[in-house]
């Protein structure tokens, strides 16, 4: 590395030491063809205007000279880049218009376009092997509607799946969270609570900030009540501090001892905040009709397609007689992301779409206005542009100068 800078340190040197050479030789030519000029009985002004214009167009000469060296194409492209930054410098309002057009136009795509990547391309942070994490859809069959997708089981359907060890490594549900206020009275604050199951984190495999997940051990109802909070109330409610282990939450009557706080941005399997998980406490207190979204992990060797089939076969099977239209009923098995699954886009999914298009119209309105901003600079240029290639600026050099001035913008 050193030898390169020592290189390229010797190679400035050099051409230095020449553009020296070059005008101290043009300096003594037009020097001299000056005081033959004057011996010959012409006024000091007149020579030096007949020497000028006999020698020629010395720019031409210097740019020439500096080509047959090889540094032409370096040194205009230095020359142009110190001639935008001085344009920028002499024309702030036009420099500024141009920068806060693009800048509005580019911000609010990535604000968009980082939201929809979230929505439909990326799975949830802190999320190990998303791909490996299969979301469990059914389509009802019988009389419904054919068409119909759900990502929502019964719980004796998803009691079913549980209990198949051998094609399911790991299982877990949760549902979505819901605004549920925590204690009693004008004190009661509104938080975002999601019940899971004791096999949802493992699903995830996220590892808490602080103490411990959820655990199968919490769904039976002689357990304890427990809960895990998300960072953001963990920070809103508690600083971020180990306080927040064995603090309370009270939800309709039931006090929940804390024993977990989540990393920042994780919101499990959705891209909504959730402020509080708690425990389903299944078997018992959980109605048989009620409905979870069931994520699974498959079992090594295991396939989409068999894995699917085999759940199909558990739902069936487990139907109770009061449930007489899920006799047709088919278990598919898709993507982590909800967005990317077999359903149709609710209408919630589609307004991101659409605010996305029109975020990408006005980034063209933003480049077109940028466009004649430039155009408009161009025009009141058209004297100093003429001037440059009267110099032997030549017109690609003039369009290379309003490339490299629209870069720097």
């Amino acid at each position: 590395m050193w030898r390169h800078v020592y290189t390229r340190l010797r190679s400035l040197w050099r051409w230095q030491r020449q553009e020296s050479e070059l005008d101290e030789e043009i300096r003594v030519h037009l020097a001299m063809e000056m005081e033959e000029r004057i011996a010959a009985g012409m006024s000091p002004e007149d020579a030096r205007a007949a020497a000028q214009r006999d020698f020629g167009n010395v720019p031409l000469i210097r740019e020439l000279t500096r080509e047959s060296w090889g540094w032409g194409t370096a040194e205009r492209l230095l020359q142009d880049i110190r001639s935008a930054f001085r344009g920028i410098r002499r024309n702030p309002g036009h420099t500024c218009a141009v920068v806060l057009t693009l800048a509005l136009g580019i911000g609010l795509n990535a604000a968009m376009y980082g939201m929809l990547s979230r929505l439909f391309l990326r799975a949830p942070p802190h999320v190990e092997d998303p791909d490996g994490i299969h979301r469990v859809w059914k389509r009802p069959g019988g009389r419904g509607d054919p068409t119909r997708v759900y990502d929502s089981l019964r719980w004796w359907e998803f009691s079913a799946l549980q209990a198949d060890t051998d094609r399911f490594s790991t299982i877990g549900g949760y549902s979505d969270p819901w605004p549920t206020p925590n204690g009693r009275g004008q004190t009661a604050e509104e938080l975002q609570v999601s019940r899971v199951t004791g096999g949802f984190f493992g699903v995830l495999g996220t590892r808490p900030a602080l103490g411990r997940p959820l655990l199968p051990e919490d769904d039976d109802p002689a357990a304890g009540p427990v809960a895990v909070i998300g960072n953001g109330y963990w920070q809103r409610r508690f600083g971020g501090s180990r306080e927040a282990l064995g603090a309370a939450v009270t939800f309709d009557d039931v006090t929940y001892a804390i024993v977990g706080a989540m990393p920042p941005g994780f919101s499990g399997a959705e891209s909504s905040a959730v402020d509080v998980w708690l425990p389903n406490q299944t078997a018992e207190t959980v109605s048989r009709h009620s409905s979870v979204t069931t994520l699974v992990r498959l079992a090594p060797g295991v396939t989409i397609e068999a894995a699917g089939a085999a759940a199909t076969a558990l739902s069936r099977a487990a139907r109770p007689e009061s449930e007489p239209t899920e006799t047709e009923a088919t278990v598919l098995l898709g993507p982590l992301l909800r967005t990317r699954g077999p359903a149709a886009l609710a209408g919630d999914m589609r307004l991101p779409l659409v605010v996305g298009g029109v975020a990408l119209v006005i980034l063209l309105v933003a480049t077109a206005n940028v466009s004649n901003l430039l155009m408009l600079r161009v025009a009141a240029r058209r004297r100093e542009l003429a001037v440059r290639r009267a110099l032997g600026a030549g017109r690609w050099g003039v369009g290379r100068l309003l490339v490299i001035e629209s870069v720097v913008l």
